[in-house]
């Protein structure tokens, strides 16, 4: 693993050959790749052993302060997307569990959503810090909603503007609403109950449905401007990084632990 850091740091690039071009070694390249190749394909090899004991003691460590925690999704390669959370810290975000998947970007299903936040659960159930999610409008759904709720979370996620709203006989959409405006303890058509708020300010070409089950749009806005944290991750592990984007790896599970070094350096170098 030590290897597969270096070179990816060395090389700026995580595919195989560039990496193995940076090693210090005598032995030819073809060996180095299927060397690589090998270590890829050990099912010994995975985020439970090589990544998570270093995000546990890193939560631990975060004293008197909310778990802010982003969730988003995008693509990787030829035909595959990271779906990722991610924690704020010193502003900027830092990948604490993902699941890479088989598709181009989009929508996901639900269960991919609550598969992933499930893993969460289990790494920060023992931890006192109140939690917060925020999320883009893929992250809307009424199941993982009531999945926060369950657990005592916060969240703040984008909706669509044509999301409509109710209470009693009075019903709307989002794009019926002045701007800024705060309403609450409105339900969704399934019955979920939530807190609503029409964001704009002059620097967005228009404004931003939120739906939350804080208790202020105010805090809501404060909260969802963590949000974008998250692109700027992104682009550090693409364009401005390692072309994580660019790999030419073609199996789910390979690039799940291209993942897993590349982040661990990014990770490390940001917490401390």
């Amino acid at each position: 693993m030590v290897a597969m850091i270096s070179g990816i740091i060395e090389s700026n690039r995580v595919n195989l050959p560039q990496i193995c071009l940076k090693e210090n070694s005598k032995t030819d390249l073809e060996s180095r790749i299927q060397q690589k190749e090998r270590w890829l394909d050990n099912v010994e090899v995975h985020t439970k052993t090589f990544y998570l004991p270093f995000v546990q003691a890193f939560l631990l460590g975060i004293k008197n302060q909310p778990l802010i925690f982003i969730m988003d999704v995008s693509a990787l390669g030829k035909g595959f997307v990271v779906l990722m959370i991610s924690i704020v810290y010193k502003n900027r975000s830092i990948p604490i569990v993902w699941k890479v998947l088989e598709g181009e970007k989009g929508h996901l299903p639900q269960m991919e959503h609550g598969s992933l936040m499930m893993s969460l659960h289990e790494i920060v159930q023992c931890i006192d810090n109140e939690i917060v999610i925020l999320g883009d409008g893929e992250f809307d759904g009424t199941n993982i909603q009531r999945m926060w709720k369950m657990w005592a979370w916060k969240y703040v996620v984008r909706t669509a503007k044509d999301t409509k709203l109710h209470k009693a006989q009075e019903e709307f959409k989002f794009s019926d609403l002045p701007l800024n405006t705060w309403v609450e303890s409105y339900q969704q058509s399934d019955g979920n109950v939530v807190n609503a708020y029409l964001w704009y300010e002059p620097k967005y070409v228009d404004p931003i449905p939120l739906l939350t089950n804080f208790e202020s749009g105010l805090t809501a806005q404060i909260f969802y401007r963590k949000r974008f944290l998250i692109e700027t991750f992104f682009s550090d592990q693409k364009s401005r990084g390692f072309f994580i984007n660019k790999t030419r790896l073609k199996k789910v599970h390979r690039i799940d632990k291209i993942l897993i070094c590349n982040l661990s350096f990014s990770s490390f170098s940001i917490s401390f």
